[in-house]
């Protein structure tokens, strides 16, 4: 009788226990949500990430940002150049420039050199075509000091069958 006392003790007290638990959480829930300032904390939170200064920074603007070129034959080789200009405040500086495929079958080149603002440059991109047939979409990722700092260029068209000659 007495261990079945201290039994029925136990039981009460891990179910008054999680009773308890689960009324402070709904509390802590019900509070969290009511507070006015998650909005305002979504605001500073984006002013941290970009900067309070993001209107400095500089603005990558490319004239065309697609370039299609058209059909090439299996074993040549497609050159682009991609024209842009800081249209920001501040220096552009280009970290990398990422091709959407092996680097065996794509050459870029970028300006290492900070751009100045309103100045231009530009990026040159070969595709070589060894062995692809059929419609090609080539991503070219421009990473910059920019806000976004990540912009895409398309290098597209359509891979033929080998010159016969």
């Amino acid at each position: 009788m007495k261990h079945q006392s201290k039994r029925r003790l136990r039981i009460f007290g891990s179910v008054f226990s999680m009773l308890l638990f689960l009324t402070m959480v709904g509390f802590v829930y019900r509070w969290y949500q009511g507070r006015p300032s998650q909005v305002s904390n979504k605001v500073l939170a984006e002013v941290y990430q970009k900067g309070m200064y993001a209107v400095d920074r500089p603005i990558l603007l490319f004239s065309n940002k697609v370039f299609d070129f058209g059909t090439i034959a299996t074993g040549t080789s497609v050159e682009h150049t991609y024209t842009f200009t800081n249209t920001g405040e501040s220096s552009l500086i280009i970290h990398q420039v990422l091709g959407g495929c092996c680097s065996d079958c794509m050459t870029i080149t970028w300006p290492e050199q900070p751009i100045r603002a309103g100045g231009q440059g530009k990026i040159k991109v070969e595709l070589k075509n060894t062995d692809q047939v059929g419609t090609q979409n080539h991503v070219i990722v421009v990473s910059a000091n920019t806000d976004p700092p990540e912009t895409k260029l398309l290098l597209k068209g359509v891979a033929g069958s080998p010159n016969k000659t």
